[in-house]
């Protein structure tokens, strides 16, 4: 089996906009809650994309998501969330990877349930 990049390509834009539908979503669900929330979309190194958007929109919290890595992936890569904690001065809030249930990823309600108790 050969690699072209072109494939390559065009699968990981399929898979962010997939993401971005997903993440817009999420955001309409904790807005009819009735908190304010602003998506963005931000190129490059994750931690210093963030908090360039946070210096911008001045949030009253970021809102951001974990993967199903274990705490050894972790330790080796760094991670989003230590460099928020380090360097970052809004308070932040992690919403754990969804789980199924039911046959529907639950990380919608989660996360308007952890905003609604973190608020």
């Amino acid at each position: 089996m050969e690699f072209e990049l072109a494939d390559y390509v065009d699968r990981v834009k399929a898979q962010c906009e997939t993401r971005r539908a997903r993440l817009n979503h999420y955001a309409k669900v904790i807005g009819h809650e009735g908190y304010p929330v602003q998506v963005s979309f931000p190129e490059g190194d994750a931690p210093k994309a963030i908090l360039e958007v946070a210096s911008v929109l001045n949030p009253a919290a970021i809102v951001i998501g974990t993967h199903a890595h274990g705490a050894l992936h972790q330790a080796l890569r760094g991670g989003v969330r230590r460099t928020l904690l380090e360097k970052g001065v809004w308070p932040f809030l992690v919403v754990p990877a969804g789980r199924k249930q039911g046959g529907r990823n639950n990380q919608s309600a989660r996360a308007a349930w952890m905003a609604r108790r973190a608020l």
